[in-house]
């Protein structure tokens, strides 16, 4: 009998430790919201949000990470009741969310009181920016809220680098156990970042990694001798240092390829960003600019070649119209 007593008293721990990991995400979303300001400002914010069905409207969960003086110093989750409390049985084997997470969670409206000044305020990284962004403005609109957050203002880890984010925690020895807890992939794609900006070498033969590496932009363009050693925040778009809002550049993603007689392309990008651009490193299919002096990337204009065989409309600047552009418009 006391074999027995002792035998059940060790189950019933073990069975207590496996519920606590699986049921708490409320509690832990309730202690980093209590016990974290998010009313400072921050070197930058990366985040997550996680879908409770293949509807971009119905947001479940948001991870925040917050960066300042080039650490994380703090992590949030918030739990979001989709429309309805409905959920589709593939989201919930990606992300282990059902409904009963979120049977008492409050709704995007709510949680969007508390969280927009930190996202409508702060540099913001996600690492997949065609996810991350439509399902935070389609939860919003649900709502009839329209976040003031612009698509160029929100820079991703996934287009830098062309590569799955489990992928590159493996690669660049970050913890990934925790992969589609949205506070978790916010802090790995923060932690990302960090080890990019401090020329962290990634080691692609880790066990695990599923997928050969493809070239990234800025290995090809390293390559090519167009790389930049603007930070990431120097090439966002800022539009509080507009004086002059009335020109081509104004809100618009502009990408520079090739050498110029009178400027270096860094200098080129902190001139074209005064006027409201976001300068970017690679052609996509949010460019709207190009501005082309000699001897341009070949892989940026493959890329343009494609994107305008497939229809893609961009405004082409050589280099002695940009010059002229831009003498026509010095205040």
């Amino acid at each position: 009998m006391l074999t027995f007593i002792i035998l059940l008293g060790l189950s019933l721990v073990i069975f207590a430790g496996i519920m606590g990991v699986r049921q708490n995400k409320q509690d832990k979303s309730a202690k980093a919201i209590n016990n974290f300001d998010v009313n400072q400002k921050f070197d930058f914010v990366a985040f997550d949000f996680e879908t409770a069905t293949p509807q971009r409207n119905s947001a479940c969960s948001l991870g925040l990470a917050f960066v300042k003086d080039n650490k994380i110093v703090g992590k949030k989750l918030y739990l979001i009741q989709p429309p309805g409390n409905v959920y589709n049985v593939f989201n919930s084997r990606v992300n282990g969310m059902t409904e009963k997470d979120t049977a008492n969670a409050p709704t995007f409206d709510k949680v969007w009181e508390e969280v927009h000044s930190v996202l409508e305020t702060n540099v913001l990284f996600c690492h997949n920016r065609s996810f991350d962004y439509d399902v935070l403005m389609k939860s919003a609109a649900t709502y009839n809220i329209v976040p003031k957050v612009s698509y160029d203002n929100v820079i991703c880890t996934y287009e830098l680098t062309n590569e799955s984010l489990k992928n590159l925690c493996l690669a660049y020895d970050i913890d990934c156990s925790e992969h589609h807890n949205a506070d978790s992939d916010a802090a790995m794609c923060a932690e990302l970042v960090l080890k990019i900006r401090s020329n962290y070498t990634p080691d692609w033969s880790k066990e695990g990694i599923k997928l050969k590496p493809k070239k990234t932009y800025i290995e090809e363009e390293m390559a090519t001798e167009e790389y930049s050693s603007l930070s990431m925040e120097q090439m966002v778009q800022d539009l509080s240092i507009v004086t002059n809002p009335n020109t081509i550049f104004y809100k618009k993603s502009v990408v520079i390829t090739g050498t110029f007689s009178r400027y270096t392309r860094d200098e080129l990008a902190l001139i074209i960003r005064q006027y409201g651009a976001s300068i970017r490193k690679g052609v996509s299919t949010v460019t709207k600019i190009i501005c082309i002096g000699e001897n341009p990337g070949p892989a940026k204009m493959k890329r343009l070649k494609d994107l305008m065989a497939s229809n893609y409309k961009f405004k082409i600047l050589h280099e002695q119209e940009l010059y002229d552009y831009l003498d026509s418009i010095k205040e």
